[in-house]
């Protein structure tokens, strides 16, 4: 049972992926959870993986997929380069496939394909990881599907399976199911205990637990959290004290029991006002029509302080300029947490790590000041140069 298992890589959206080293009795008891929260039959399912082999939920859906006998497919091409969203839905569609795994980047591709229009009645559920995934993603998911058909029930419809966790958890921290009676949504992804034989969830802030819906540091601690990141003794005391394990993410409680999932620590925008979280502004962001992809990121001041500023990739065949849009997105957006700025640019140009995660650092350090050469400068350099960096 203490035996290594595998590594597999963290998601990288903080720098490199980190290799984290996961033992075989913890992953035993993760393969129970999943046997648990994902039901399938090797006699009515068949699966469709779009995912990168290097991350521990793929791992462990791939071995369990084996342990249940289950046909899958698994395609190659897993992010931005060679996915060809049309294609996949034909594929779902004319291979009767029952369940689909993907990753947030494949989802957003997903987004200009318009899934009614195609047969995905034998469709069950839909699955991802990594990043929580937003409203307008899960929606058009749920809408189409024969999951209700099956009970008797007469209307169309799926499931949709958001898996918030990490490689270093070894399962999910927290689960939850979407249909198309799910009301709302709120970057709201499961309550305690929603991970079959998964960990222990807290808040923290400074050390301590906090009450109510207050926002701090989430915490996770079980049977199947890493031990150690590979040859990396420093980092791995720093994420695990006193045997919890910090997440990166920032959350709160809600006043119903769900975790609400607000930032990464290190993406939090700190504004002069007091903290703004940028996962809530793209959650409302990605509802504007013209949007694609959006990556909503903290813009450095003349002041030394941040205001949220946002990376658009616009839908096929949308013409709008950068000020008409930030208009109309700030014209949703409450007034504490206006767009300081926005930027158009291809999604192609967008900063993708290697799971897929846009890499909000990219964009932040472009507003940064530019670092000055103190030896061999011309008279007037450092005026100029200056002038350039406030710019």
């Amino acid at each position: 049972k203490a035996e290594p298992l595998y590594l597999v890589h963290s998601s990288g959206t903080t720098g490199f992926p980190k290799a984290v080293m996961l033992r075989n009795g913890p992953q035993a008891h993760a393969m129970r959870g999943w046997l648990c929260y994902v039901h399938v039959s090797r006699r009515r399912d068949r699966g469709y993986l779009a995912v990168p082999n290097n991350h521990q939920a793929v791992i462990l859906s791939f071995n369990g997929l084996l342990l249940a006998g289950v046909r899958t497919h698994w395609t190659k091409a897993t992010g931005r380069e060679g996915f060809d969203a049309g294609r996949v839905v034909e594929e779902l569609a004319r291979g009767r496939y029952t369940g689909f795994f993907g990753f947030p980047i494949i989802y957003t591709q997903l987004k200009e394909v318009a899934l009614a229009e195609h047969d995905l009645t034998a469709m069950r559920f839909w699955a991802s990881t990594a990043d929580a995934a937003h409203e307008v993603i899960i929606k058009p998911c749920v809408a189409v599907g024969g999951v209700f058909r099956r009970l008797g029930l007469p209307f169309t419809g799926s499931i949709y399976l958001d898996a918030q966790g990490s490689s270093e958890v070894g399962t999910p921290s927290v689960l939850r199911y979407y249909t198309r009676f799910t009301k709302r949504y709120e970057r709201r992804i499961g309550r305690r205990h929603s991970t079959p034989f998964g960990p222990k969830i807290r808040i923290t802030r400074d050390g301590q637990v906090v009450n109510g819906e207050a926002v701090g540091r989430l915490e996770v601690r079980g049977k199947t959290v890493f031990d150690a990141y590979w040859n990396n003794h420093a980092l791995t005391l720093e994420a695990i004290r006193d045997g919890w394990f910090f997440t990166g993410d920032v959350a709160r409680f809600s006043s119903d029991g769900h975790l609400v999932q607000l930032d990464r620590e290190v993406d939090v925008i700190r504004a002069a006002s007091g903290d703004i979280y940028s996962l809530p502004i793209e959650e409302i962001v990605h509802k504007h029509p013209a949007v694609y992809d959006a990556c909503i990121y903290g813009a450095r001041q003349v002041d030394g302080t941040q205001l949220p500023a946002a990376a658009i990739a616009l839908r096929t065949g949308v013409d709008i300029d950068s000020a008409r849009l930030r208009e109309e997105l700030n014209a949703m957006l409450s007034p504490s947490i206006q767009l300081s700025r926005v930027e158009v640019l291809p999604w192609e140009e967008f900063p993708i790590g290697i799971t897929g995660k846009t890499l909000k650092s990219a964009f932040r350090e472009r507003t940064e000041p530019i670092a000055l050469v103190e030896a061999n400068r011309p008279i007037g350099y450092q005026s100029r140069l200056t002038d350039e960096a406030r710019r």
